[in-house]
């Protein structure tokens, strides 16, 4: 039954990975990152996930393999805190979720900004 459920959820999250990489709104990575570990026993989804080549090309960008430019570094961390921002206000009155929002924008932010550039 669990091995049934961590299927299911990963070809969810393949879905909402695909969805989110030709919505601008939506994201792509973490349903990715989601979808292989929810795959983690399925070798058949882990093959189709590393061979798309839409999925493949925002794997390896997270994964650090993947130079970025440096435009595409202050797209990726303009539209991060763009949505942060507009969450965080959402979120008025509640601090303690707007912390949590913060320090993971600024996590993120550092990781984003340790990947190697292409010039």
């Amino acid at each position: 039954m669990k091995r049934l459920t961590y299927r299911i959820l990963a070809i969810v999250c393949i879905v909402l990975g695909i969805i989110g990489a030709l919505l601008p709104v939506m994201p792509t990575v973490p349903f990715l990152l989601a979808a292989l570990y929810f795959a983690a026993d399925e070798p058949q989804i882990q093959s189709f996930i590393n061979s798309n080549g839409l999925l493949k090309k925002y794997l390896a960008s997270c994964q650090g393999t993947h130079p970025l430019k440096l435009y595409e570094k202050v797209f990726i961390l303009c539209g991060l805190w763009f949505s942060l921002v507009i969450s965080i206000c959402l979120l008025a009155g509640k601090t303690h979720w707007q912390i949590v929002l913060a320090v993971i924008g600024v996590v993120v932010s550092l990781y984003i900004l340790r990947i190697k550039n292409i010039k």
